[in-house]
């Protein structure tokens, strides 16, 4: 999409890594969040030995360098994930992991971040220079794409994309 007219709303979410033995899944589930039925809540096997559950979306403004994981971004998660598995009672003790992010979720007016949409926004700062913000570390070739087909139009040449993808990390390895 090309806007001129938005800010950068930062989103942080929080995960939490439990053990596998714990929470033996094999495929990932994908459901509603308890407290706002429009928001998802995610169990993921990952790797060999653990599952990923989350995540939290909060406005956020502070450092890049260290998000800090609240407590009760932590309780809502094991509170969340014990709602749906009534007899698996994590707790604190079970966590084996846990990492935060920051989206960089496009705004047009100043809504709360769960309400944002992930898409992603091409902006011409010069005839030589596009900025692309916003979108999903999931979209990421779309939006490549879309950068290529912009930079198409505006050279008024051909370009083919050819995505490879390499791994940053070997699947099979355990953490």
């Amino acid at each position: 999409k090309k806007s001129s007219n938005f800010k950068i709303s930062p989103s942080k979410g929080v995960n939490l890594l439990i053990s596998k033995q714990k929470l033996p899944l094999e495929e990932t589930i994908v459901v509603p969040s308890p407290e706002d039925p429009k928001r998802l809540f995610f169990m993921i096997p990952w790797f060999e030995n653990s599952v990923v559950l989350g995540t939290t979306d909060s406005s956020y403004q502070g450092s890049l360098e260290h998000i800090p994981i609240l407590e009760q971004e932590i309780e809502y998660i094991l509170k969340t994930c014990n709602q749906f598995f009534n007899q698996l009672n994590l707790t604190k003790a079970d966590i084996i992991g846990e990492f935060a992010g920051v989206r960089p979720l496009v705004s047009h007016v100043n809504q709360s971040t769960q309400n944002l949409s992930r898409d992603y926004v091409l902006q011409w700062e010069s005839e030589n220079y596009l900025r692309i913000f916003g979108g999903k570390l999931t979209g990421f070739k779309a939006m490549a794409e879309a950068c290529f087909n912009e930079i198409s139009k505006q050279s008024h040449q051909k370009f083919k994309v050819v995505a490879k993808i390499d791994f940053l990390f070997n699947l099979n390895e355990s953490l």
